[in-house]
């Protein structure tokens, strides 16, 4: 059998199972996991929607005429933009005029699209230099020109341009202390949209009076295209005022810098969603699908699976005892079932541990089912399909029904490690972090709950 693609120490989490069937299971929802995950890397995603016929650009039964664009510019940014400008350029290649893409360090090659590779520590004037790059290539577009935009997850972080008089750290720290608030992406990215020159449909107006064709790898609930990275290319149905409410709902009004809720003050309540004609947003990858390709693995192993919803959300540890109480009144399945979840929980952070949303769920799951006694095997896992659970040091983490008792002769107490919010350090103590490091992609998380009902 050959070894998965994404998962670094797939070996050690299966053989971490205290029983042959266990590490079976454990085998299964792994394997359907990674093969989930390269699915939706985006030289797949974008092979399987975008193709060059002739002189016919197709993408999901759209089409451009080629020969009527003196110009062809290729923009983007995103987790994933790097891979998806490596596999737009294989589709174009010299079609291509030019192209700024800005991603996160990879192994990404490209001729004709210069490739920015950012990270974490990539200082504010670097970020702020190239993503003015990026909108001044787009500004050269003219109307006879097609400008193919790229965006990920991950593209609000790395495509910013404030509006005057705010800085991009002042943004970040508003971004922290949403997300330490426990805000949803849906929150965190309608108050980015109204402090940014490029997000909430800004950008599309820069790219005017060209054609406009955007690409996007979905990693929130319900695919919105307003949602994703911040909506740089369509309508924007939100306003300041609605921004500073969220920044009301998490008691954040007195905590953010001043110039934010000074902007957000100032700025122009009129509400429009914006029609964008002459710019077409295509999702090419998403949640949903993502959760298709996990339930055809595992109902090829004769197993009833339940897509019991792409659009989870919540507070991580409230999700985890609520997935338990569901499992725990439909376990009376004659078949082994996995019920299969997506979408992007949060965490409001309290202790001083260290830990992501799906790892967070995972001990919460556990700790609930063992305190209901729940008498079935199973195996679940949380996974974020970027590789980052709030850390590159983990994409998520898998528990199975001897986690609470491999804890307790560990001396590890799921409640406390709760409490602190450090969920990484228990698992990791465990050995059942799941390790990938960055993997190309980011159509948001899955979780996987499989039960085996025998008596």
């Amino acid at each position: 059998m050959s070894t998965p693609r994404f998962i670094k120490n797939h070996e050690a989490l299966v053989a971490n199972g205290e029983q042959l069937e266990v590490r079976a299971y454990r085998d299964l929802l792994l394997r359907a996991l990674d093969a989930a995950t390269d699915a939706f890397m985006p030289e797949n995603a974008l092979h399987a929607h975008m193709s060059v016929d002739g002189q016919v650009l197709h993408v999901q039964g759209q089409k451009w005429y080629l020969p009527e664009f003196e110009h062809v510019y290729v923009v983007g940014a995103g987790k994933a933009a790097g891979s998806m400008a490596e596999a737009v350029e294989d589709i174009l290649g010299e079609v291509i005029t030019d192209g700024v893409v800005l991603t996160r360090p990879g192994n990404y090659h490209t001729k004709r699209i210069t490739l920015v590779k950012l990270d974490s520590d990539s200082k504010e004037s670097v970020r702020l230099r190239e993503s003015k790059k990026l909108l001044g290539l787009a500004k050269k577009a003219g109307k006879g020109d097609l400008v193919i935009s790229l965006f990920s997850g991950g593209g609000s972080s790395l495509f910013e341009v404030p509006l005057k008089g705010i800085a991009i750290a002042e943004i970040q720290k508003t971004n922290h202390l949403l997300q330490d608030a426990g805000a949803s992406i849906e929150d965190i990215n309608t108050v980015r949209k109204h402090l940014s020159q490029v997000k909430g449909g800004k950008f599309a107006e820069v790219i005017a009076p060209a054609t406009g064709i955007t690409l996007l790898l979905s990693n929130v609930a319900g695919d919105s295209v307003q949602v994703i990275a911040s909506g740089p290319t369509t309508g924007d149905a939100t306003t300041p005022r609605d921004a500073l409410f969220i920044l009301e709902k998490y008691f954040l009004n007195g905590k953010v810098p001043h110039v934010i809720a000074e902007v957000l003050q100032q700025g122009n309540d009129a509400r429009a969603v914006l029609e964008v004609p002459y710019i077409s947003n295509i999702v090419i990858g998403s949640n949903r699908l993502c959760l298709n390709v996990v339930a055809r693995k595992l109902r090829e192993h004769n197993i009833a699976v339940f897509e019991v919803t792409n659009q989870l959300r919540g507070e991580a540890r409230d999700v985890g005892e609520a997935i338990a109480r569901m499992v725990a009144a439909r376990a009376r399945h004659v078949l082994p079932t996995a019920f299969l979840f997506g979408g992007e929980t949060t965490v409001t952070v309290t202790g001083k541990g260290k830990g992501g949303r799906n790892q967070e769920l995972m001990l919460s799951l556990a700790a609930a089912l063992a305190k209901a006694k729940f008498p079935h095997p199973y195996v679940a896992l949380g996974f974020a399909t970027d590789g980052h659970d709030a850390t590159d040091e983990a994409a998520g983490a898998i528990i199975d029904h001897k986690t609470a008792e491999r804890a307790a002769k560990a001396i590890l107490s799921p409640e406390r490690y709760l409490a602190n919010n450090d969920s990484f350090t228990f698992f990791d103590r465990l050995g059942d972090l799941i390790v990938t490091g960055q993997t190309g992609t980011n159509v948001g998380d899955v979780i996987i709950v499989f039960i085996d009902p025998k008596p």
